[in-house]
């Protein structure tokens, strides 16, 4: 049996809810991916009725697969989730596997591939559990944002207790999906099912509201590779979630041979990461929810072991899938990969700007007292460049809350800009991305960023300098720090420039500039700046 796949690339115009779980009480936490689900969903609502006694062929038989979206690398490449089996040292000094968007190979330890003995001794391995992977070591994690509304009640206000809120996968992001169809499956069908996905399509929850448009394009469709024998050790790396169960129905959190279909196959514990979760997904046609499913999460890697073997039968039947739910997307596993074939990845060869290099010491140092000197001194150099930064920023601040006061002539002991609740929710956002180039869409993005155009707190209120046509506000200088904040000479690095940047919120919060001109006249004396009128 051989399978047709189709990449089907989907790119967020919105933001788009999908939750981890379907429960009305508590959080809601987002999904890092679009479930293949949400894509059959899209499908059937727009051709159950007219396919018939089909209907039954493309959505529940299995011979049609809606793989789930993952994300896209920079070179344009589907992502895989991050193998439970890799590891990296929590207390190595030089930091942790991810960095500048990248893995970085020499610090990540996979333990599924045996032979232990060849690898660094690891004093607190550490499970990586986040995020994807390119071929080329890309590290992507899809950005989120959490939104907080309420129910609007009969007489136009907002309704007593009704305060609620979604966590959503942020616009302007990009997602491979996959659909595959089975040689059952007639060219016609295939045809009707395809046309669903061409335009614009609606995705997730509250999607009445202001989420949900998702650009969908149809890509050139390509057959599964055959998967080829690697003797009598077998690796399956899960692709999605997977929905396994005993002959006797129940749940298989631990795969044995009997819920895999391979007889005599043993379980390599030792080699095997798995992590479990339960869910009851949310049938929107029937408003009710369906049975609970417990299943293995994306990223699990099963070890298996068989003397003489595993038959190229059984690897096809693998590789096409494993478990129920097949049409969900679930099951979709990739085997034998060879990220998982030596004790360290071996990435694909792709250029990496100078800048985003790591940086590998010319030799070791003589001592160990010489070794910590060196890693404090770099250390502190570090942390002076965001102090130098956030001092900048802070005196820049102070002019620009001066003039916006002297341009609306309020009161000295009137209230004005952002108070501490509106600085902590930009250290929060900093907290959540994992670059500067995510971070800037969650503040700046036109429609959806917290200091947009128009936004009440930072943009409303601005002024304009003498002969310049140009109007100014807090967003405005939002926008210039982040520039300045990326082309800092002292900062390197991602992880240092959004730790700057939280320095810079979290001393901005401490000012209380918001409170009046007396508060600016002290952060003036503070930051060393002499006091004289703003104009």
């Amino acid at each position: 049996m051989t399978i047709l796949e189709y990449p089907l690339r989907l790119e967020l115009l919105d933001d788009v809810v999908f939750s981890r779980r379907s429960a009305t009480a508590g959080g809601h936490e987002s999904l890092d991916k679009v479930p293949g689900s949400a894509l059959l969903g899209w499908a059937a609502a727009q051709l159950y009725e007219r396919l018939g006694e089909q209907a039954f062929l493309v959505f529940h038989s299995g011979a049609v697969r809606f793989r789930d979206g993952l994300p896209l690398s920079p070179a344009g490449k589907r992502c895989a989730p991050v193998p439970l089996a890799w590891h990296e040292n929590k207390a190595a000094a030089d930091g942790g596997a991810r960095q500048d968007g990248r893995w970085l190979a020499e610090r990540i330890f996979n333990l599924a591939a045996g032979g232990q003995e060849r690898m660094p001794p690891l004093s607190q391995p550490r499970q990586l559990r986040s995020g994807y992977v390119g071929g080329d070591g890309a590290c992507m994690r899809p950005a989120t944002r959490y939104r907080m509304m309420t129910a609007i009640g009969e007489a136009g206000r907002a309704a007593e207790g009704q305060l609620f809120g979604y966590e959503s996968l942020v616009r302007g992001q990009r997602f491979e999906a996959r659909i595959g169809f089975e040689d059952s499956v007639p060219e016609a069908l295939r045809r009707q099912v395809l046309d669903c996905f061409e335009g614009t399509i609606r995705l997730g929850r509250s999607r009445a509201s202001q989420y949900g448009r998702v650009r969908a394009e149809l890509g050139t469709p390509q057959a599964a590779p055959a998967p080829t024998a690697g003797g009598e050790r077998l690796l399956l790396w899960l692709m999605s979630d997977a929905w396994l169960r005993t002959p006797e129905g129940q749940p298989a959190l631990v795969p044995d041979a009997e819920a895999l279909g391979l007889e005599d196959a043993r379980l390599d514990r030792a080699a095997s990461f798995l992590r479990t979760r339960s869910y009851s997904p949310w049938n929107a046609h029937r408003r009710r929810h369906e049975i609970e499913r417990q299943v293995l999460c994306a990223g699990s890697v099963i070890a298996l072991e068989r003397p003489g073997g595993f038959t190229a039968q059984e690897l096809q039947r693998l590789a096409s899938g494993i478990g129920l739910g097949l049409a969900q997307g679930l099951g979709e596993v990739r085997l034998q990969s060879p990220l998982l074939a030596t004790p360290q990845p071996v990435f694909t060869a792709v250029s990496v700007p100078a800048e985003a290099a790591p940086t590998v010491p010319a030799a070791r140092p003589a001592s160990t007292l010489i070794g910590f000197l060196a890693r404090r001194s770099g250390a502190a150099q570090r942390g002076s460049s965001a102090q130098d930064f956030v001092r900048q920023a802070l005196r820049s601040l102070v002019e620009e809350l001066g003039r916006i006061r002297a341009f609306v002539g309020c009161a000295p002991e009137t209230p004005l800009g952002p108070g501490r609740s509106q600085w902590g929710q930009l250290a929060t956002f900093a907290r959540q991305a994992d670059s500067l180039a995510a971070l800037r869409p969650l503040l700046l993005d036109e429609a959806h960023g917290a200091c947009r155009r128009g936004d009440e707190t930072w943009d409303r209120l601005g002024y304009q300098r003498a002969g310049d046509p140009a109007r100014r506000s807090l967003g405005t200088w939002i926008g210039e720090q982040l520039d300045a904040l990326g082309a800092h000479p002292g900062l390197r690095g991602d992880a240092e420039r959004l730790y700057a940047w939280q320095l810079l919120c979290g001393e901005a919060r401490k000012l209380d500039l918001h409170t009046g001109a007396a508060a600016l006249d002290t952060a003036r004396d503070t930051l060393g700046e002499s006091r004289k009128e703003t104009a």
